[in-house]
């Protein structure tokens, strides 16, 4: 099992510890306490204390993380009915792959459909309406302005080389005289 593997079960477990925990709804709990008793909880569960608290910590408010927790959620209410609930552990929370449910969070896009919108917008400006073609233009001067710059950069630090050398060879004639 790799390193991620590793801290994806066990922070899966530790959510699922802390889901509990908030199910639970106690009045007058600090989150600093919940988080306490999801630790000791999760330590009562897999005899072994949580050891990915900083990922835990990291990836809790992320988009995709806090999709799953949402989809969870959803299921617990629509499938809970009061005579046939069955106590939830950590165990029987599904610890697999993502289900394809999309909740309202807003995710960033992926390479595929980044690269997708990226080529449709090239598309369109190949189009070439008049704030594109005056875009270009703008471009190809700020293009010419900058080597125009470059070259006279490149010329001030010629000079200055050439400058210093003169300035060695009159230092060392200097010094070979005083010999």
């Amino acid at each position: 099992m790799n390193r991620w593997s590793a801290i994806q079960l066990a922070t899966n477990k530790f959510c699922g510890c802390f889901a509990q925990i908030e199910r639970l709804n106690q009045s007058g709990l600090a989150e600093k306490d919940k988080i306490r008793d999801a630790k000791n909880l999760y330590k009562e569960l897999y005899k072994s204390s949580f050891p990915f608290e900083y990922c835990w910590n990291e990836l809790r408010y992320q988009p995709k993380w806090m999709e799953d927790s949402q989809a969870k959620k959803q299921k617990s209410k629509h499938n809970a009915t009061p005579g046939s609930s069955v106590p939830s552990t950590p165990e029987s929370i599904n610890l697999g792959d993502d289900d394809g449910s999309h909740g309202s969070l807003d995710r960033p896009s992926g390479r595929k459909a980044e690269k997708v919108r990226l080529r449709k917008s090239k598309s369109k400006e190949a189009g070439g309406d008049a704030k594109n073609v005056e875009l270009i233009n703008m471009l190809a001067i700020m293009q010419e302005e900058k080597k125009v710059a470059n070259e006279k950069k490149f010329e001030m630090m010629e000079k200055c080389y050439l400058q210093e050398q003169q300035r060695l060879l009159h230092e060392e004639k200097r010094l070979l005289q005083e010999k």
